[in-house]
C-alpha cells in the first residue's frame, strides 16, 4: 500500500449538458437550469416574471417586517430598523414583500408559498389589532387619569 493517493482535481460539479445522466435518473421535462447553476432538488427555479397571484399586499411583511424578513430570507425588510426610513419602508415591505420572498427561492411551488404567506398575513393582521387595542387602552387610561386629577378629587385643602 503506497502513501500517495490520487485525488481528482476537477472542480466541475455538474456534468456537461450533452452527457447522459446516471442510470436510473430521469430529469423532468419542465425542469431547466442555466448552465453552471445548481439548485437543491425539488425547489422552484423561479421565473423572471412573478405570478400575479404572488403580487399582493402582505400584512405580515408590513406589521412584522424584521421577523418576516429573516424568516423569508428577504433581508431588505431589515431596513425597517433604520429610524425615519422605517416610516416609509414598512409600506414598501407590505407592497413588495411577497415578490422578495418568492425570489429567495425557498419554496417548492406557488401553493406552498401562498399558504406560508397566508399565515404571515394572519399574524400581521393580529399584530395590528393588538397594537391598536393597546394604544386605545393607553389613551383611555390616560384620559381617565387626567380627568381624575383635574376633577379636584385630590385637593386636600
Amino acid at each position: 500500500m503506497s502513501d500517495e493517493q490520487t485525488y481528482s482535481t476537477s472542480t466541475d460539479q455538474n456534468p456537461p449538458a450533452d452527457q447522459n445522466p446516471p442510470q436510473g435518473y430521469s430529469q423532468p421535462e419542465s425542469y431547466s437550469q442555466p448552465e453552471g447553476y445548481s439548485q437543491p432538488e425539488g425547489y422552484q427555479n423561479y421565473p423572471q416574471e412573478i405570478p400575479l397571484s404572488i403580487k399582493k399586499w402582505n400584512w405580515g411583511a408590513f406589521a412584522l417586517s424584521v421577523y418576516w424578513g429573516v424568516a423569508n430570507k428577504s433581508y431588505l425588510a431589515l431596513l425597517t430598523l433604520v429610524p425615519i426610513l422605517n416610516i416609509v419602508w414598512v409600506f414598501i415591505c407590505g407592497a413588495k414583500g411577497n415578490e422578495w420572498a418568492w425570489k429567495s427561492g425557498e419554496f417548492r411551488n406557488e401553493e406552498i408559498f401562498l399558504a406560508v404567506q397566508k399565515t404571515w398575513n394572519r399574524a400581521g393582521i393580529l399584530a395590528i389589532i393588538v397594537i391598536a387595542v393597546v394604544v386605545l387602552l393607553y389613551i383611555v387610561a390616560g384620559a381617565a387619569i387626567l380627568a381624575l386629577f383635574s376633577s379636584g378629587a385630590y385637593n386636600y385643602y
